[in-house]
């Protein structure tokens, strides 16, 4: 998987522990130009099913910069 800011894309892997799919990131880029993963966004992110709901939680920090954003929720499906 690769999300894309602007011009920075972080490629991620999925993996599951646990009955949860967690999202691991393993490469990033700014404009194409790959850079050093222990500089890169550190990404706590994970998604379950239940309650026939698919719950997520997805935490995004910097280095030197420190937490930028946090959301969590739920989506159900459409009857």
């Amino acid at each position: 998987i690769v999300e894309r800011f602007g011009q920075v894309a972080i490629g991620l892997a999925t993996v599951e522990i646990d009955g949860s799919l967690h999202v691991v990131p393993r490469r990033w880029s700014v404009l194409g130009v790959p850079m050093p993963l222990a500089l890169g966004p550190r990404v706590k992110a994970f998604e379950h099913d239940a309650d026939g709901r698919f719950n997520f939680d997805v935490e995004l920090s910097l280095p030197l910069i420190g937490h930028v954003v946090r959301y969590r929720g739920w989506l159900v499906p459409a009857d």
